[in-house]
């Protein structure tokens, strides 16, 4: 049951949040936000007291940045972080901080007035208005008997109301029930402009919006707890988190460090020891930095410790070999050395405090003008301080590193940066992996290209290898009989290859690996395990890109009808080779399709994909509709059919056209050829709404594009069940309060069993069409001809833009040489 009751597996589905259990914080972190040049006003400072934990970080900082930005710069703000209290009994909770609530009174002072605000939550109003709110009377403020995820609360009465030992000991439900039961007409109405739930938010109106739907929430805290959708209101959330990375925003920084931070700081200071690693440098650890000192031109070397060093002792203790100049700065002391072209931090931001480990980062960034290196402990370990006591670490996963790595290259485009991850596996052995990004420089990386054998992902793989204009390697692989399994099952593998292909794999590894289909997901994970997870790993298709996080960077369609996820691109219709007349003609191809035959051309596309089936009665009356079509414009038809297409329908598909010669398909290996003779030859398009592909082929030239509905499919037993699966995942059950529970059960299974690629929902072909009608690339079949003529529709270089920036490939430049 553990897979079905997702609050029941927490820890088995994420591991790292088992240490978040420990409950080490006596008082609330408080922020001060002081007067900002203007004149002091004599109103009470404005007490705001959120319920967070530490796997909120990204929400919790644009909860206090939409506060710098809607502030009264005349008053101070006093911001209190509720997060792993002590004394706490937190079984039963839906979140880590449930009944932090009911504490408020307690944690101020029992006196005044204080704000409550759960940490999925951000201001667009000033939230000085609502504590200088009229109470009417009442001892605190909320939305209903059951809402209380904003309260106005007066401290000096609801202390009372609620003992400290209820709060720490007795559940949500209990103390509410408790309170309205005993105290009738405690609680009062909250203005309903303070309180905007998901898609509720009305711009002008709300002045605070709240992303209630734990599933839904855009900043995705705990993915290895809810499988997360879409969010209607994500935008407002990542317009926020754009504006707060662009000005280098941090909640904590050198100048605000958090008391955890100064009391390592002081701790320190009193062993007169010093944090760093004293294990002697590996060579395999010594040529990934010069690897990445070469690359990048470097000529001065800044050495980050939390105890300044001699640089003699960086030098030996980093292992360099080329002549650098190399310094030394103290993350504890003020900023006193300038930058340098590359910045090595090792053995340093495990020791760290959550809170401050974002804005360390950000200030290795800072000091650099080329690259960051950091290595980093994963698992536990301990350094002997001065004074003979141990200083431990904390244990964070892999992916919580990454993620604060990223978001500090994309505030910090122009500098490359790697991040080694040292982690223990269960019997106690080291393995090292590598994950860098950022600028890499004006040479292009080694890519390789997977083929599949099914020519429509290759093609895809290949356009979008096409439009990143590196130069490439074609891989075309052989499988063998284990490549029907599942590639979750083989995971990083080589297994489903025939023994050519895989003998084919050797090093060099390549920068990049761009793959479609899946059978090519366990060999592509496989290279990037050799390269000790260097390789970055692009997926093209709804095959095998179900499942996101395995990837970099993933392209899928929008009628694929999969999850969100930050790696994941989504386009209106499949990538093709660029404009389709300007693909080459194959050799054995005579003449084009349409020869002499009057205008307007009118070439009919038909396909046959999986699942699909067409009758010759359904085939021949399209045929009589397209000739009848160009017919009346005065012009002639002529068809292709694709692969699948059987010499009946081929014969129903003459007949309907008119013509015994009417009807050409493509002999093997040329279907690109012969599609694009009849593009480049053809005037209007009609192309069988049932072919995904033909249908993006088609619509990637310029020609009037029609689509020809195709109703008529086999049935499959498996798609009520996959279309069954994809209805329970979207189910939103209604908790007590009138908003959508946190995701569990069935709905947490369904969503999780697509999520991760086992369930594959059906994909729309349907809503591919729509796609390319609200785009103007295609028309319903029967529209009158367009007088301009018809739109290209070529996604392949945008998406190519945005896998280039996803990888560190982009625009920026180096800083100066100095």
């Amino acid at each position: 049951m553990g897979f079905v009751e997702n609050r029941s597996s927490i820890k088995w589905l994420n591991p790292a949040d088992a240490r978040r259990d420990a409950c080490v914080r006596s008082e609330p972190e408080c922020i001060v936000l002081p007067v900002v040049d203007a004149e002091h006003s004599a109103k009470p400072p404005v007490r705001v007291f959120l319920g967070t934990e530490p796997g909120q970080y990204r929400a919790e900082r644009i909860f206090v940045y939409s506060i710098e930005q809607n502030r009264d710069p005349s008053r101070v703000y006093e911001i209190y972080l509720m997060k792993d209290l002590a004394g706490f009994d937190r079984r039963g909770w839906t979140t880590g901080f449930t009944n932090y609530r009911f504490a408020v009174p307690h944690l101020a002072g029992c006196e005044g007035r204080a704000i409550f605000n759960d940490v999925d939550e951000a201001y667009f109003g000033d939230p000085a208005d609502l504590f200088d709110a009229d109470m009417g009377g009442h001892g605190y403020l909320a939305t209903s008997d059951t809402e209380t995820s904003v309260m106005l609360i007066d401290c000096k009465r609801m202390a009372s109301v609620w003992p400290l030992e209820w709060c720490q000991r007795k559940l949500k439900k209990q103390i509410l029930t408790r309170t309205l039961g005993e105290h009738p007409g405690i609680r009062g109405d909250l203005s309903p402009d303070w309180t905007a739930r998901d898609e509720d938010f009305v711009v002008g109106f709300s002045k605070l919006q709240h992303w209630t739907t734990l599933q839904t929430q855009p900043w995705r805290p705990v993915p290895g707890r809810f499988v997360y959708q879409p969010n209607p209101t994500g935008a407002l959330f990542f317009d926020l988190e754009k504006a707060a990375n662009a000005a280098g925003y941090h909640v904590f920084s050198a100048s605000r460090p958090s008391s955890l931070y100064r009391e390592l700081l002081e701790r320190l200071r009193r062993a007169r020891g010093s944090a760093r690693g004293g294990s002697a440098p590996t060579p395999a650890r010594n040529r990934r930095l010069d690897n990445v000192i070469e690359r990048v031109g470097a000529r001065t070397v800044l050495d980050c410790g939390l105890i300044r060093n001699a640089e003699g002792d960086a030098r030996e203790r980093l292992g360099l070999r080329r002549k650098l100049r190399v310094c030394s700065f103290d993350l504890t002391a003020p900023n006193t050395v300038e930058a340098c072209d590359g910045v090595v931090c090792e053995g340093v931001l495990e020791f760290l405090p959550d809170e401050d480990v974002p804005w360390v980062i950000d200030e290795l960034f800072e000091h650099a003008r080329r690259f960051v290196y950091a290595v980093v402990e994963t698992g536990t370990r301990s350094e002997r301080l001065g004074d003979g006591s141990k200083l431990e670490s904390h244990p964070r996963a892999p992916a919580w590193w990454i993620e604060h790595f990223e978001t500090a290259g994309r505030c910090h485009p122009e500098l490359h940066w790697t991040l080694v991850l040292s982690q223990s596996d269960r019997f106690g052995r080291k393995t090292l992996r590598v994950r860098d990004g950022g600028h890499r420089g004006s040479s292009s990386p080694t890519v390789w290209v997977l083929g599949d054998p099914r020519p429509e992902s290759s093609r895809q793989a290949l356009a979008l290898a096409d439009a990143l204009g590196w130069p490439y390697q074609y891989l075309e692989l052989g499988f063998g009989p284990l490549a029907g399994i599942d590639g979750r099952l083989l995971a990083a593998s080589t297994a489903g290859l025939d023994r050519a292909s895989a003998a084919e794999l050797a090093p060099p590894w390549p920068d990049v690996v761009i793959s479609a289909g899946s059978r090519c997901v366990p060999v592509a994970l496989w290279i990037r395990e050799r390269n000790h997870g260097r390789t970055r790993l692009v997926h093209v298709g709804s095959e095998g890109g179900e499942w996101a996080d395995p990837f970099d960077a993933v392209v899928t369609p929008y009628h694929a009808r999969l999850w969100p996820h930050p790696n994941r691109i989504e386009t209106a219709a499949l990538l093709t080779r660029g404009p389709a007349k300007q693909l080459a003609r194959s050799p054995a191809q005579v003449g084009g399709p349409f020869e002499t035959l009057p205008q307007p051309h009118v070439a009919l596309l038909l396909g046959l994909p999986d699942g699909s089936e067409l009758s010759p009665d359904a085939v021949r009356r399209m045929g009589r509709d397209v000739s009848g079509f160009a017919e009346r414009e005065g012009g002639s038809a002529r068809a292709f059919a694709g692969a699948g297409i059987g010499p009946d329908l081929t014969a129903a598909l003459a007949e309907g056209i008119g013509d015994p010669d009417g009807v050409r398909s493509a002999p093997d290996g040329c279907h690109d050829q012969v599609v694009a003779d009849f593009l480049a030859a053809a005037d209007v398009v009609v192309v069988a709404g049932n072919d995904e592909s033909l249908v993006s082929e088609a619509a990637c030239c310029a020609t009037p594009t029609y689509i020809y509905p195709l109703a008529e499919r086999r049935f499959r037993p498996a798609l009520p069940l996959r279309e069954w699966v994809m209805q329970l995942a979207n189910t939103r059950p209604v908790n007590n309060r009138g908003t959508a529970r946190p995701q569990q059960g069935l709905e947490y299974l369904g969503a999780r069993l697509i999520e991760r690629g086992i369930v594959r929902p059906p994909c729309d072909v349907n809503e591919l069409h729509q796609n390319l009608y609200q785009r103007n690339v295609a028309q319903p079949f029967g529209a009158p001809i367009p007088s301009g003529g018809g739109t290209a529709h070529r996604e392949a270089e945008a998406v190519a833009g945005k896998v280039r920036d996803m990888l560190g490939y982009g625009n920026s430049v180096w800083s100066p040489d100095i």
